[in-house]
Parts: C-alpha cells; sequence; structure tokens
C-alpha cells in the first residue's frame, strides 16, 4: 500500500495538484488567523468591523485619492470607532506599484479621521532622496483622480463630478528644515500656512520618515506610510495614537463632528 502511495505521488501531475492543494490550504490557514488577529485587535479597540460600503460613500474615491490608479483599491474589512481625534476609521490598502517578498501586491495600512468638509485639502509627502541629490523640482498640481468609465451597453464614457479641488504645491514659511525635507500641496496656499503649523513641521522634521504621508480630502484625514506590507494587527492601537497626536499638531479649524 505505501509502494502505490508512492508511486501514485511519484506521478508530476499527482503531485502537483497535491501542491497546489496544500498552498490554497495553507493560504486560507493565513487568512482565517490574521482576520481572527485583526477581529481581536479591533474589539479591544472598541472598534466595529465594517464593509468598505459602510464605511465611505464611494470606497474607489477613497482608494483613488491614496494612489490614482484603477488596480488600487482598499480592504474589504474598516475598523471604525474613536480616537484621540474624534471619529476614525483603519483600513489597509492595496496596490500593484510594487511587491513583497512573497511577490505579493504591495499592502499598507491608513488611519483616518473625519474631519469637516470645508477645511483645506492638502498633501503632504517627503522628498525622495533622489529629488534631493538630483534637485529635482516637484511643484506640478496634484488633480482629482480621473473616475471616468466605459459603458459597453452604450459605448460611452461616464465622468462623474468629484467635489475636490486642485491641489497646489505650497512652499511653507518659517522652517528650513522642513522645506528641506517635504513637500506640500493645498487647495489654498494661504489657509495652508495656517494649518501647517509650527508644531506639525517640528514634529516631521524629527520624524524624518521617508514613507509619511499626511493628506486631506473631502471629509477624510489620512495617515499612512507608503511601504510594502500592512501593519500587524496588534499594532493598531499604537498606530491610531500615533496617527492621532500627529494630526492634532494641526489647525483644520473645525473638526468633524465624529
Amino acid at each position: 500500500m505505501h509502494a502505490s502511495l508512492f508511486h501514485g505521488l511519484s506521478n508530476p501531475l499527482l503531485l502537483f495538484g497535491v501542491l497546489f492543494v496544500a498552498i490554497i490550504a495553507f493560504s486560507a490557514f493565513r487568512r482565517n488567523s490574521e482576520s481572527r488577529r485583526r477581529a481581536a485587535a479591533l474589539q479591544s479597540m472598541g472598534y466595529a468591523r465594517l464593509t468598505r460600503q459602510q464605511a465611505f460613500d464611494n470606497p474607489k474615491l477613497i482608494a483613488r485619492l491614496i494612489f490614482d490608479n484603477a488596480a488600487a483599491s482598499i480592504s474589504d474589512w474598516v475598523g471604525k470607532g474613536q480616537s484621540a481625534f474624534g471619529e476614525t476609521v483603519i483600513f489597509d490598502f492595496t496596490h500593484d506599484m510594487g511587491v513583497d517578498s512573497a511577490g505579493r501586491p504591495s499592502r499598507f495600512t491608513v488611519v483616518a479621521f473625519r474631519v469637516a468638509h470645508a477645511a483645506v485639502d492638502f498633501e503632504i509627502s517627503h522628498v525622495l532622496l533622489l529629488e534631493r541629490l538630483l534637485h529635482l523640482p516637484n511643484e506640478g498640481d496634484i488633480v482629482p483622480p480621473h473616475m471616468a468609465t466605459y459603458d459597453r451597453h452604450s459605448h460611452q464614457w461616464t465622468r462623474p463630478e468629484i467635489d475636490l479641488p486642485l491641489l497646489k504645491c505650497v512652499a511653507p514659511d518659517g522652517n528650513p528644515a522642513f522645506a528641506q525635507n517635504y513637500r506640500v500641496w493645498s487647495s489654498d496656499p494661504v489657509a495652508m500656512q495656517r494649518v501647517l503649523t509650527r508644531a506639525m513641521m517640528d514634529a516631521l522634521v524629527r520624524a524624518n520618515d521617508v514613507n509619511l504621508h499626511v493628506a486631506k480630502r473631502g471629509d477624510w484625514l489620512m495617515v499612512y506610510r507608503w511601504v510594502s506590507s500592512a501593519t500587524a494587527p496588534g499594532r493598531y492601537p499604537a498606530l491610531v495614537q500615533e496617527a492621532a497626536q500627529l494630526a492634532a499638531q494641526l489647525d483644520l479649524g473645525v473638526r468633524g463632528s465624529g
């Protein structure tokens, strides 16, 4: 019997089938294990687990605000609760512009706070090393995402109106170290000088994190790091606390109702 089993497994097709099933089973086990850890972490924080459709009016738009690419998406799950900054959500973002060590699309975790829609829109990101070494300018505008879709039945493109302003490059005042290391874009360059407080600039200079992004678009202030793997669920509380402390350094005027 053992000999016949060994002979069966020596068949390349059968061996491939066994390996394929084992890989699928292991992947399912990993996903279930991660899902359980995530559920436990969110529960310990007092956060509800929602679908992305429950959490956002337009999940596709949220993804395109983080990275304007049709393949970008946010996770099916979204944790929602309260932090020191008010109404808070946490979710993973996936894009296909890079892969991790296992060859999977890059995935990182985003913390977002609901804020007043009327607050100025902006984006802050670290200057890339190559930009600094080559003294490359990066003063282009950030336009609203291109959300057009093609209807195969009518053979027409649909271009929905998106209530988001153009972001223009801003030269921040009063902090040369910040200006050297970070880029800022805003829908209102004058108002941005108030929003971007000295405390916020000093905090970002101390962090000196090349992957860090802070962006306010529409109703959400988002804090995330452009990395290749998502944050482990056990680090969610620390991640939210860090993001809330950073957000509190901004002067947005009126916060969201959270």
